[in-house]
């Protein structure tokens, strides 16, 4: 119950700060960029922008997220509470992957992508890949030019290979990384499932490190 008040937070949270705003910007921008391109095309950018969707939003809102609520001291009141970390790091996936994956499947639709569960089911955890990534960022950081900066480089290796993938050379072995082994699922659906689990093990790792630096950073306000 707990937690299902918390995830209810979030959304509202999100929404009165202008999230849900943006990501309908978004969606009407990609909408037009979709009907401008080629039909050729459409197909691989319809996968980049499904991918690139959890991928840059996600990180950066899950930042932005975090310094309001440090700059709110919403978080003082949080790390008090009987709410556990684990709680609070899967309110905030929770509630930016269901936003991920809706805006994700209505750029499928328009693309014709196909696969549409597993779609979704990728999405999402490449949504938590995504956020956990801007969690662990912003529990460390205090600044939004400290926060861009830092998660400049991350976008740049897990967004450019999924390109390189689609568009020039793709390898067997890079299905390791979770952005193409994201796209894979999509691309092959059921057949993708292996992908998915190493996307999935991927998310795993990463909630471990976050859990710690999250816990980290309730203690430092706390006391």
């Amino acid at each position: 119950m707990r937690f299902l008040h918390l995830l209810k937070g979030d959304m509202k949270f999100q929404f009165r700060y202008g999230i849900y705003f943006i990501y309908a910007i978004i969606l009407i921008v990609y909408g037009v960029a979709i009907h401008m391109v080629p039909e050729a095309w459409k197909y691989r950018l319809g996968l980049i922008l499904v991918y690139s969707d959890p991928a840059a939003l996600g990180m950066f809102f899950m930042g932005a997220l975090i310094l309001l609520e440090k700059s709110e001291r919403a978080l003082n009141s949080i790390a008090i509470s009987p709410v556990t970390v684990d709680e609070y790091i899967l309110s905030k996936l929770g509630s930016l992957g269901l936003i991920s994956t809706l805006v994700a499947e209505i750029i499928a639709l328009q693309c014709e992508l196909g696969n549409y569960i597993w779609l979704g089911i990728s999405v999402f955890f490449a949504s938590c890949l995504f956020s956990l990534l801007g969690l662990l960022v912003g529990s460390l950081i205090s600044g939004l030019n400290q926060f861009v900066i830092a998660t400049v480089p991350c976008e740049i290796l897990f967004l450019l290979p999924p390109i390189v993938y689609l568009f020039i050379t793709p390898q067997k072995w890079m299905g390791m990384h979770p952005g193409i082994a994201s796209v894979e699922v999509v691309m092959q659906g059921m057949g993708g499932v292996a992908n998915l689990w190493i996307l999935l093990l991927w998310v795993i790792l990463l909630y471990v490190v976050t859990r710690s630096f999250v816990k980290n950073m309730f203690i430092r306000i706390a006391i």
